[in-house]
């Protein structure tokens, strides 16, 4: 599907660094639905899709297709960081916090899982992963 494609990004994006930086692009590109990285080739690059017609990857070589929710909750597991989520001034931020689901999110699987449940959360503004203690479970942040 090449209706509502934009190139965000020239030069191969073979390598997981790449694909990891093109992610992020697509992730914040208004009306995103796809993302696609494009390696070994004249038309090399990353793009975002924004046609709500696109629905999977052909399985083509030199290429990588992400849909919608999963190009966001990859890039959010690409930039997770250790810790709980603070204020700026390093607080603990409590406020419009929503457990999504319980139990321990310590794997990538879980946590991919969780990423996916806050990349579809309206108004998300960021995603926590608890595990090993009373409180486990995925939680989005809306403030």
């Amino acid at each position: 599907e090449n209706t509502g494609v934009v190139k965000l990004a020239e030069g191969d994006h073979q390598t997981d660094a790449k694909k990891q930086e093109c992610l992020a692009k697509c992730a914040a590109y208004s009306g995103m639905t796809a993302c696609e990285v494009i390696w070994n080739q004249s038309n090399r690059g990353c793009y975002v899709h924004t046609s709500s017609l696109v629905h999977h990857g052909n399985g083509a070589n030199n290429h990588n297709c992400w849909i919608g929710a999963t190009v966001k909750s990859k890039a959010l597991l690409a930039t997770m960081e250790n810790g709980f989520c603070v204020r700026a001034d390093g607080t603990d931020e409590n406020t419009a916090v929503v457990k999504l689901a319980e139990g321990d999110h310590q794997t990538d699987a879980k946590k991919l899982e969780c990423m996916g449940k806050c990349a579809t959360y309206p108004g998300m503004t960021g995603c926590e992963v608890i595990y090993g203690q009373s409180n486990r479970g995925c939680y989005v942040h809306t403030s």
